[in-house]
């Protein structure tokens, strides 16, 4: 809304709540108010230099999520959730209200954005699998190899190869059976026409699968040799780039 010419400027009232602020704000017509006296800021007044993790028991936990129900604060725990928040009616009524973004444009925002999450999960899974296929599975059947020639070497005294040889071939019959099912999963999900429910199944089948997968990789990394392992491990990255 325009301000009518040679009107004066109105002031700010003082707010003494979060409450008041946002109320004016939603109800005021701002186009009204003297700006003048405002200074530009940024985000973060302070820089970010101390963090705090917190380990909690499930059953505090629970508390902290029920007492966040009861506040109305929202324990958004998926990318996909936190993306909904484009298209409620309360941001469609704020973005249009001083024409930011109409209806249809905030549509077209969660539209893209969760097509792009689809497609993110989607080269990960392609990446995954690929590298298991053509370096991750050869290279563990190559210890498993030397495991053997080992254990004929060593006769009665190759205790300790066969119980490596048996925790290997267990984390690599588990990495065939979950490969499997991220296929499968990834091939459903690309399957499905609707964006949305798309990544919905990108979400609630492939990255789970995906996760799964990686838990074995990750365990054979750790007692397979250096010099087998077909990429740079951890602690390499960590310590040696």
């Amino acid at each position: 809304m325009s301000r009518p010419e040679g009107k004066p400027l109105k002031q700010f009232p003082v707010f003494k709540s979060d409450e008041e602020a946002e109320h004016f704000v939603d109800t005021a017509d701002l186009s009204e108010y003297d700006f003048s006296g405002f200074k530009r800021v940024q985000f973060e007044f302070e820089s970010k230099t101390a963090r705090v993790n917190m380990r909690l028991p499930e059953s505090q936990l629970a508390l902290v999520k029920a007492e966040a129900k009861k506040r109305g604060l929202a324990n958004t725990r998926t990318t996909i959730d936190a993306l909904k928040s484009f298209v409620t009616p309360k941001a469609i009524k704020l973005f249009g209200k001083y024409k930011v973004l109409s209806k249809d444009e905030l549509h077209s925002r969660y539209d893209i954005y969760v097509e792009q999450y689809a497609k993110h999960i989607n080269i990960e899974a392609q990446v995954a699998m690929q590298m298991v296929n053509r370096r991750y599975i050869p290279a563990v059947m190559r210890f498993m190899t030397e495991l053997g020639s080992s254990i004929n070497a060593a006769g009665k005294h190759a205790t300790v190869q066969k119980g490596l040889l048996a925790q290997v071939g267990t984390l690599l019959a588990g990495v065939g059976k979950k490969l499997a099912k991220l296929e499968a999963e990834t091939i459903k999900a690309q399957g499905i026409a609707k964006v949305e429910k798309q990544a919905m199944a990108f979400r609630d089948l492939v990255l789970p699968a995906l996760t799964a997968l990686r838990q074995d990789v990750d365990s054979l990394e750790a007692i397979m040799p250096s010099d087998l392992w077909p990429v740079p491990c951890y602690s390499d990255l960590l310590f040696k780039l």
